[in-house]
């Protein structure tokens, strides 16, 4: 009887740290989501300082944020988010919108990849 016990408590340790490690990712890359498209808004509005000024908080916030979510991600994913939002940077100080919504939206789409690796589904266990 005592195995059981064990065995349960195990589990539910097990389902506490992976709820935690899914609603962390989960709510991260809805910020930041949400923050791109807030980025996005600006420069389609040409308020470039208004836009750098945002990309460069999200930056400074995403590599604090990044040593946490390095514990549940693949660190060549949160790297590549990290490249995209200078690359963002550098496309609102430089005026070209182009480049920064096209970067925007690869950047999203990342997000959206490393929130959907965190899903339960059979690809994703097996």
């Amino acid at each position: 009887m005592k195995r059981i016990w064990v065995a349960i408590i195990l589990l539910l340790i097990c389902a506490i740290i992976s709820g935690t490690e899914y609603i962390t990712v989960y709510k991260s890359c809805e910020k930041y989501t949400d923050i791109l498209d807030e980025a996005e808004k600006y420069i389609s509005d040409k308020e470039y300082k208004k836009a750098t000024d945002t990309i460069e908080s999200a930056q400074y916030n995403w590599e604090k944020s990044k040593k946490t979510l390095n514990v549940f991600l693949i660190h060549k994913d949160a790297d590549a988010i990290s490249e995209n939002l200078a690359k963002l940077r550098e496309s609102a100080e430089e005026k070209n919108i182009d480049t920064f919504l096209s970067v925007s939206k690869k950047t999203k789409r990342q997000l959206l990849r490393l929130k959907q690796s965190e899903l339960p589904d059979l690809e994703n266990i097996l």
